[in-house]
C-alpha cells in the first residue's frame, strides 16, 4: 500500500469515526430534550390535578368565585392547546 493509499485510508476511518461521534451526541442531546419535555409534563400534570382539585371542592362546596370561573377557561384552552398539539389520527 503506497504513502498515499494509506493517509487516504486514515483519513476516511477519521471521518467515519466523526460521524459516529457526532451521531452520538446528537441522539444524547435529543435524549437530554425529550426528557426535559417528560418532565415539564409531568409537572404540568401534577399542577393541573391539583388546580382542579380545588376548583372541585369550590363547586362541591357551592362557592364559585369569579376568578375560579376564569381559571377554568384558562385551563380549557390550555388544555385543548396541549390535545392539539399532536394531531390525532384521521379515521379509517
Amino acid at each position: 500500500m503506497s504513502t498515499g493509499e494509506t493517509i487516504l485510508l486514515v483519513a476516511f476511518a477519521l471521518l467515519a469515526w466523526q460521524q459516529h461521534r457526532n451521531r452520538k451526541l446528537i441522539m444524547a442531546t435529543l435524549n437530554e430534550r425529550l426528557t426535559a419535555v417528560e418532565t415539564a409534563i409531568d409537572e404540568a400534570g401534577t399542577e393541573l390535578t391539583a388546580e382542579l382539585a380545588k376548583l372541585r371542592e369550590q363547586i362541591a362546596g357551592g362557592t364559585v368565585t369569579p376568578e375560579a370561573l376564569e381559571t377554568i377557561g384558562r385551563l380549557e384552552a390550555k388544555s385543548k392547546a396541549l390535545a392539539d398539539i399532536i394531531p390525532n389520527a384521521p379515521p379509517a
